[in-house]
């Protein structure tokens, strides 16, 4: 019979807590990502609709991709850490650039945030 191994409760409140902040960022992401793309950005429902569906279909194929490419990297930090700490700064850049839009009357190659920084 094969060995179990227990999971300490504080090693599983801190999964929890990463899971927590991954969630926070993607819910945050989708509940205003729909009303941004058709009121500030333009786009109508249909598009929008169809870019979430593409989008998640792409996801269908490349999430098992990058899942084996993690499951097999072996570095002195560990198998995920250094996902972790390769893909932290793209993230945040996505994530800022996904509300990124053209500001009408500027220049074409000019772009800004949708709302203004109180800065």
């Amino acid at each position: 019979m094969a060995e179990t191994h227990h999971v300490p409760t504080k090693e599983k409140i801190g999964y929890a807590m990463g899971d927590i902040a991954t969630n926070f960022f993607f819910q945050s992401m989708i509940l205003y990502q729909t009303r941004f793309y058709t009121d500030t950005a333009g786009l109508s429902a249909v598009a929008v609709g169809w870019m979430f569906l593409l989008l998640r279909l792409g996801d269908a194929v490349f999430d098992p991709v990058i899942g084996l490419l993690s499951d097999r990297t072996q570095t002195r930090w560990g198998k995920f850490r250094p996902w972790i700490l390769w893909t932290a700064i793209p993230f945040g850049l996505i994530f800022w650039l996904v509300y990124v839009t053209q500001t009408p009357g500027l220049a074409e190659s000019s772009s800004t945030l949708a709302s203004p920084t109180p800065w």
